[in-house]
């Protein structure tokens, strides 16, 4: 028979677990307070939507109102609060409204399009002959939201979400190229859709007129 001693610990360390999440992506509108016409004018119709043109004080009187407030006070579901100038009003999901900090806007909202580019770019990382090329204009032009270029990845973008929801694919690619002689040649593409998305990508510059000849142009497109 053999004596067994068993040593219990003192203590017993307590191992805590801790579980990281991630905040699911949620698709916001806001506008930017400015302490102008324009924008007062935009934020009030945005957060009340009461018809400026035909307000009962009038647009201009709730302008200076804005003005003389140095602000404009919204009702959130935390209470009343006061938003600057230089700060954004959110609308979130529910259809409420509370103001935002433009550094705290900053760090955690992109525009949807600057969205769409990154959900390009992680959505085609497998093909790798134009990889480099892309990533290259992605880091270049993220906030050359305006060019002819930025318009046709935007195009792309939402032409194939909008194929994913439905279940469906892209079919066609149709582009419109304008010649030196000013003539439109029409160009149907049916195969390896995505090689040319990126071909169009790699051989165009930003006002989408080829790199080796720029007095020709992509002047339009559709995606189907």
């Amino acid at each position: 028979m053999v004596n067994a001693r068993i040593h219990a610990p003192d203590r017993i360390e307590r191992c805590e677990v801790t579980v990281k999440y991630r905040k699911k992506p949620v698709v916001i509108e806001a506008v930017l307070l400015e302490n102008t016409y324009d924008s007062i004018y935009n934020a009030v119709e945005f957060v009340f939507n009461i018809g400026m043109e035909t307000s009962v004080i009038g647009s201009n009187a709730t302008v200076r109102d804005v003005q003389e407030r140095n602000g404009l006070d919204i009702k959130t579901l935390a209470g009343d609060m006061h938003a600057d100038f230089g700060d954004w009003i959110i609308k979130g999901v529910k259809g409420e409204f509370y103001p935002c900090k433009p550094d705290i806007f900053e760090a955690t909202y992109d525009k949807v399009l600057l969205a769409c580019y990154s959900m390009i770019r992680e959505r085609h990382r497998d093909v790798s002959p134009f990889e480099l090329n892309e990533e290259k204009y992605l880091d270049e032009c993220l906030e050359c939201e305006k060019t002819v270029k930025g318009q046709f990845i935007l195009e792309w973008c939402r032409a194939y979400d909008r194929a994913e929801v439905d279940g469906r694919t892209i079919k066609k690619m149709v582009v419109a190229i304008q010649l030196p002689t000013g003539a439109i040649e029409l160009i149907t593409n049916t195969d390896e859709l995505q090689s040319k998305y990126h071909y169009y990508l790699s051989a165009y510059n930003d006002d989408m007129r080829l790199k080796t000849k720029l007095d020709i142009q992509l002047v339009g497109w559709m995606f189907v």
